[in-house]
């Protein structure tokens, strides 16, 4: 997979704030197991108590980077500059990462998530809906119906943005549901 410098430093977005929070956290500790011996010198049991807490934080950090980084990953892919990227991944990883209807729905629906990732989140609901029948698709598009608009980045067209995005043309701003409604008629178009 191609992986820029600029896909590095998004990577990289992702887990700063925690690492630091756990640094942090290190030296708060040291320093409260530090202070009761300063102004109680028998309080020996707390300070090695608290020493050995110190390095709990990053322990905690270096497990969560392991459980996470893969999506991670995955998702920063998405947000790539190269739309042959983002397509391979979204082919690759996420629909493989993501599952269940209700993990797709939640990604695409986090107004936190990067605007491209929520709109591959979307056509993937949309795979996902294309065998099911009608009851399952309205409960999905209740779901969806209040999210916020995608404004999305496309630096370039691909198979998945073919029916919404033409490079050179204005960025597609659509609700989640309008995209999963026309990925899904696309979809069950090509299949009649």
């Amino acid at each position: 997979m191609e992986f820029g410098p600029e896909d590095l430093l998004e990577f990289g977005r992702y887990y700063l704030p925690s690492l630091i929070c756990s640094l942090v956290a290190c030296v708060v500790i040291f320093m409260a197991s530090m202070l009761p011996t300063r102004f109680r010198p028998s309080s020996g049991f707390r300070r090695i108590f608290g020493v050995c807490l110190v390095p709990l934080p990053p322990v905690c950090w270096l497990i969560y980077f392991i459980v996470t980084s893969d999506l991670t990953y995955t998702l920063v892919l998405l947000g790539s500059e190269s739309s042959a990227v983002a397509e391979r991944t979204y082919v690759n990883r996420l629909r493989k990462q993501v599952n269940t209807l209700d993990a797709a729905v939640r990604l695409a629906v986090n107004k936190h998530q990067e605007p491209n990732v929520r709109f591959y989140a979307s056509c993937l609901i949309a795979d996902m809906l294309v065998t099911n029948d009608g009851a399952m698709t309205e409960a999905v598009f209740k779901k969806v119906e209040n999210a916020e608009e995608i404004q999305t980045e496309f630096f370039d067209g691909n198979r998945l943005t073919d029916g919404f995005y033409v490079p050179g043309h204005a960025q597609v701003h659509l609700p989640v549901r309008d995209i999963v409604e026309r990925r899904l008629r696309a979809l069950r178009s090509t299949t009649r």
